[in-house]
């Protein structure tokens, strides 16, 4: 997933936001946001799908709501295309697999993991508010050394502990 810089936070990920997410790609999408989708409107383990808010290569965001307690939540789902092909839902699962497990100030917490009415997988996170850390850098020009090495701080101490996990699963084994 992409790094997202909140001013005042630390380093997520960012399902909400296009760009160049590994899964959801940045080829230009077959699916325009804004356009009618079938996915808009279901109910996803508990909370309705308002709205998609990116669309790549290989995958949809959407927003979703918790109707009862209004906790947003961005729905990560692969485009029907792609989800027919069994070695990208298998790495889509894994992917779900390794971010549901980890739990860091500097990493996204996975909601819940499910099927959609049509049978693809998706991946309920939080959803973060904030501008991407590109978007964020071609406002604003080249960072001072200082707010970089924070950010590049908040950002590795994430991919530490991530990787912290895997070694630790792969020990386990």
């Amino acid at each position: 997933p992409v790094a997202n810089w909140r001013a005042g936070e630390g380093v997520g990920t960012t399902p909400g936001m296009a760009g160049t997410d590994p899964v959801l790609g940045s080829e230009p999408p077959s699916v325009v946001v804004g356009e009618v989708d079938p996915l808009v409107g279901q109910e996803l383990g508990g909370y309705r799908v308002t709205k998609l808010l990116a669309a790549g290569g290989m995958g949809l965001v959407y927003e979703a709501l918790h109707e009862t307690i209004g906790r947003r939540a961005a729905v990560k789902v692969l485009k029907p295309e792609v989800a027919a092909d069994a070695e990208w839902t298998k790495r889509f699962l894994t992917e779900a697999r390794a971010l549901g497990s980890l739990k860091h100030r500097n990493l996204i917490e996975i909601i819940n993991f499910g099927k959609t009415p049509d049978g693809r997988e998706y991946l309920m996170m939080e959803f973060l508010e904030g501008e991407p850390l590109d978007a964020y850098i071609r406002r604003l020009g080249a960072l001072p050394p200082a707010v970089a090495l924070g950010i590049a701080d908040q950002v590795l101490n994430g991919l530490a502990e991530a990787h912290k996990r895997s070694e630790e699963r792969r020990v386990g084994k």
